[in-house]
């Protein structure tokens, strides 16, 4: 990834809905060490669709040397552009790209006490739900903008009208479990150490301030955490923090009987929704409704099969290597804390040798631990519940892994 300047990030949160995007995208997710220090990565672009009316590219406002892809979020495709900041200390949080939200939308602001984390965010006065457009020309629909009516238009115009495709979240891993502690509940949630924010919503809840707290004794977080209300889903079951917190983050969603059926095996389809979901990319197909997840999740690398997306290509039971490797294209393998060789694993010869790195990594950075015989079991199939604690041990833990 490139590391951006503050200047250039400010230029695409500022500059660029005024004079060109109309609709813009940007995600951004902040980890957050316990010495106060982090690392910013922000995916950020414009609609391609506006672009093409407009007859322009986004290195015509980024530069000629940015690297732009395609990504289809929702059914719009935006021409985005990947950057990572870095800072020491709360105190330079907003000389990275969280800057761009600060100064755009409304005051972030972090304060570290030891083993405890106070993050407050704020929405400027001039957002809200009630909200005027200072140029009421923008149109909502992606397919009505023009060079004139985007004339001098700002931010707050795009939330104003709400313009189709506005995209503006941000992802908080922070240390330690996390509790929101004042603010509404719209655009918001919570989920161990992560805080979700999305700012369309936030922005049109009415609230204007949310504060949470991340601290490493949390007693509070650990007395009012219940698991949502499924009848299948026991408060005490191994399985019940990771299924909240995926299910709050939007990851997994629960069925129309009132249950999550954990003990469902998860399909190929299914997990390549799922991936694509945790990366805030979302599709709506007209005919088999898993085609567009599919090809994005091959075109991404996550699977390796090519097979037609069919149904009786992919709605087939997923395997357990198939998922590891899945899950660590998609989200990275973060670094290894824990000594582990391939000899500890009993059924080592039985990973395809495509997948093997790829398990052997899931061991060492804590992901996976095996089965209680030793074996991995790499060709059995894995339910939903067991999809959720591996994505709870990347995304919101280190201390619980998957068997």
């Amino acid at each position: 990834m490139k590391k951006w300047s503050m200047f250039k990030a400010v230029l695409l949160m500022v500059l660029v809905p005024a004079a060109l995007s109309g609709c813009v995208y940007a995600n951004c997710k902040v980890n957050v060490a316990s010495d106060g220090s982090g690392k910013v990565d922000l995916v950020a672009g414009f609609s391609k669709q506006v672009l093409n009316q407009l007859g322009k590219t986004p290195n015509d406002i980024l530069g000629k040397n940015a690297t732009c892809y395609d990504l289809d979020v929702n059914g719009i495709t935006y021409q985005v552009e990947n950057l990572q900041d870095e800072f020491d200390g709360p105190g330079d949080m907003n000389l990275t790209s969280v800057g761009t939200v600060s100064g755009e939308i409304g005051p972030v602001t972090m304060v570290q006490n030891g083993d405890e984390f106070d993050l407050t965010v704020h929405l400027h006065d001039n957002l809200g739900p009630n909200m005027v457009a200072e140029h009421p020309s923008v149109p909502s629909k992606l397919s009505e903008m023009t060079d004139s009516n985007l004339m001098d238009a700002k931010l707050m115009d795009l939330f104003a009208q709400h313009v189709e495709g506005l995209f503006i979240k941000m992802e908080w891993d922070m240390p330690y479990p996390v509790e929101q502690t004042d603010g509404g509940s719209d655009g918001v949630a919570v989920g161990g150490n992560v805080i979700y924010l999305d700012y369309v919503k936030m922005v049109n809840s009415g609230c204007r301030s949310w504060t949470f707290r991340s601290a490493k004794n949390n007693s509070a977080v650990r007395q009012t955490a219940q698991p949502l209300q499924f009848a299948d889903v026991p408060s005490n079951a191994w399985y019940a923090p990771a299924v909240e917190a995926c299910v709050k983050g939007g990851l997994f969603a629960g069925y129309n009987d009132g249950r999550f059926h954990p003990n469902d095996q998860l399909t190929l389809a299914q997990l390549c929704k799922v991936l694509l979901n945790a990366n805030g990319v979302s599709f709506s197909d007209s005919g088999y409704w898993a085609q567009s997840y599919i090809m994005g999740a091959q075109q991404r690398g996550y699977v390796l099969s090519n097979a037609d997306a069919t149904p009786k290509n992919w709605d087939v039971p997923a395997s357990r290597e198939q998922v590891v490797y899945a899950a660590l294209v998609a989200h990275g393998a973060g670094e290894s804390t824990i000594t582990f060789s391939k000899n500890n694993i009993a059924d080592w010869g039985n990973i395809d040798p495509d997948y093997q790195t790829s398990v052997l990594t899931a061991y060492q950075i804590g992901m996976v631990s095996g089965r209680n015989d030793g074996k991995f079991d790499p060709k059995a199939t894995i339910t939903r519940a067991e999809m959720c604690q591996m994505l709870y041990a990347i995304r919101w833990t280190s201390s619980t892994v998957a068997q």
